[in-house]
């Protein structure tokens, strides 16, 4: 199938579900709904027989994916290529890379602020949506009760030990707080806000966090919305706002991967910080659906993640991986009547 023919199904399949009307609720966090998420990605597709077989993606500007989206050149400051940068990786369930989604600048000081937060005696985010999946997996490895998901997702993928393996820990994150209450500033239309010429030194968290909410909004084709951060599923998306879950920086060492596993929410937004080596693992393997990206600094995923696109992260076996990660829902059900209902105040607004 012809890129630009991929590029465009993908592009419909996104705008339609985010401008059209959704019943679908929210989906727990809790293990049980876990579960039903992963049982449903298995179903979707026949297992591939091994990572090996999974190709990397080398994103590609494509013009047509743009002009699906409905963000056409026209409507863009001259000279702004940033959509010009991205491709469709598959068609439906929609899957988008864009290079250079953040500047090198950025990637660096992201790594930055979760080292410190760190340091300063910031443990392990359990919030991370996978955490219980992903430490269920080392546990089981040591003796304890590992997650049967995991482990039968590991053995009918056919994964390699030097792929993946359910031994082997799954990296260590980061919620990082001040990131994402700055996105919550984010404003799609105030240019004053991209910092990608600014050098690491320059970029504060309430800049980054701006800055990155910005080119969200933009990516998705949702410049009049607004983000919220909020991990309680009783704040649903509605028209004037798209929720994010959680904002989580990663660090995978040599040895480090993550099992076969969908994200539970409307959509992820993966970026990665730092360039793995070719050869040296690390990739993004979407399992069932034949595709892969090898980690490249700036780069960022943009793919539906409720019960599709099965993925998984392959281990490390030379250097690091450094990711930053948006859980996001954006669908909703709202004819745009209201009343709303304010979340961080409890008013209900009416007449919006």
């Amino acid at each position: 199938m012809a890129p630009a023919t991929v590029a465009r199904r993908a592009a419909v399949v996104w705008v339609v579900a985010a401008v059209g009307a959704s019943a679908a609720a929210s989906v727990s966090v809790r293990r049980a709904t876990e579960r039903a998420s992963i049982a449903r990605a298995r179903a979707r597709a026949p297992a591939r027989a091994s990572s090996s077989a999974q190709p990397d993606v080398a994103t590609q500007p494509d013009v047509a994916t743009l002009d699906a989206w409905g963000l056409r050149p026209s409507v863009l400051e001259p000279g702004d290529e940033f959509f010009a940068r991205a491709s469709a990786l598959n068609a439906n369930p929609p899957a988008f890379a864009i290079d250079d989604f953040l500047s090198a600048a950025e990637c660096a000081a992201i790594i930055e602020l979760a080292k410190r937060q760190r340091l300063a005696g910031t443990g392990e985010s359990d919030l991370y949506l996978n955490y219980r999946v992903n430490r269920e997996v080392e546990s089981g490895a040591s003796g304890g009760a590992q997650s049967e998901e995991a482990r039968r997702l590991i053995e009918e993928q056919a994964l390699s030990d030097d792929a993946l393996s359910a031994s082997m820990p799954s990296g260590f994150r980061v919620n990082v707080g001040a990131l994402a209450d700055a996105l919550e500033l984010a404003d799609p239309e105030a240019h004053a806000a991209d910092a990608a010429g600014a050098g690491a030194a320059e970029l504060d968290a309430a800049r980054l966090g701006a800055a990155l909410g910005a080119r969200l909004l933009r990516l998705m084709g949702l410049p009049k919305r607004r983000l919220r951060v909020a991990e309680g599923i009783w704040v649903k998306a509605d028209r004037r706002y798209v929720v994010i879950r959680d904002a989580t920086v990663v660090h995978y060492r040599e040895g480090e991967g993550v099992a076969p596993h969908v994200d539970g929410k409307d959509a992820t937004l993966l970026v990665y910080l730092n360039t793995v080596a070719e050869g040296a693992g690390g990739r993004t393997v979407f399992v069932e659906d034949g595709f892969a990206s090898r980690p490249q600094a700036g780069r960022a995923l943009m793919y539906w993640s409720k019960n599709e696109l099965l993925h998984y992260s392959e281990a490390i076996n030379r250097g690091e991986k450094w990711v930053l990660q948006l859980l996001i829902d954006f669908r909703h059900a709202d004819a745009g009547t209201g009343p709303y209902v304010d979340f961080a105040t409890g008013q209900v607004i009416r007449g919006i």
